[in-house]
């Protein structure tokens, strides 16, 4: 089992314990009906998740709009990473930033479904699962059609690749350093996309706005994306869930209709 292996496995299992500390009192039956009436679009999530992390190893299409999307997200604000990278201490920051960019899609992909679950929130877990998967595969879309250099590695950017030079953060990060996966970025798509399915309840808008804050300051200053891959990212996950929970919408109403004819 390699080092990336065994990270995943901890993540998983801290993500689903940090979900059942977040729900306790909640009785397991209930988590239960709620993963069974949900579990198609729990799938619909899973497998969408499937096809990113198979897509990861695809050489992303070469054009000429991959070549202006580099030349426009290097250019726009092109100075701020720099900037944090020269106002803002390497440590301890460096650990405890690429920590919260490791821990933000767990949080995503497993702490919030299963929080939604153990709360009997099916409805909004079905939203949820749905903008989600959307954001996936806009996301893919993107990054293969227009590929696009990070930062870090974008000759005479003059950015360090603090993450991929981390002895012990790099490692777990080599499938990023491919140059051509930077617009948008993946991780604040996600998490906008998260923010903006369940921006209707409080205590989750919260959170996730403050991982998302967290994560777009850590993209940044750690050389893993430009500032246009975070407002791409941004804007890229709430239309997702803007679709996503107008689908949904009309899937809910119509099916009402249905049981009643």
């Amino acid at each position: 089992m390699g080092p990336g292996t065994a990270v995943l496995l901890v993540l998983i299992v801290a993500a689903a314990t940090t979900a059942a500390l977040l729900s306790r009192g909640r009785s397991p039956s209930v988590l239960l009906k709620s993963l069974s009436a949900a579990w198609p679009w729990l799938l619909l999530l899973v497998m969408s998740n499937a096809v990113e992390l198979a897509m990861n190893r695809a050489v992303p299409l070469s054009s000429p709009v991959g070549v202006h999307i580099t030349s426009f997200t290097s250019s726009f604000l092109p100075g701020i990473p720099s900037w944090l990278q020269a106002v803002l201490p390497a440590d301890p920051l460096v650990l405890a930033l690429g920590l919260a960019y490791i821990l933000g899609l767990p949080f995503v992909l497993i702490v919030v479904p299963l929080t939604l679950a153990w709360r009997g929130e099916v409805p909004a877990l079905r939203t949820y699962c749905l903008c989600l998967a959307i954001a996936y595969v806009s996301g893919i879309a993107l990054h293969l059609a227009f590929p696009s250099a990070r930062p870090s590695l974008h000759p005479g950017s003059g950015i360090l690749p603090l993450l991929y030079s981390d002895p012990v953060l790099g490692p777990l990060h080599s499938d990023l350093g491919t140059p051509g996966r930077s617009f948008p970025s993946w991780h604040v798509t996600q998490l906008s996309a998260a923010l903006f399915a369940l921006i209707d309840r409080r205590h989750a808008r919260v959170a996730l706005s403050a991982v998302l804050a967290i994560t777009a300051l850590a993209v940044l200053f750690l050389g893993v994306h430009w500032p246009a891959d975070v407002i791409g990212g941004l804007i890229l996950g709430a239309g997702a869930a803007l679709i996503g929970r107008e689908t949904m919408k009309r899937w809910e109403e119509g099916s009402k209709g249905f049981r009643t004819r």
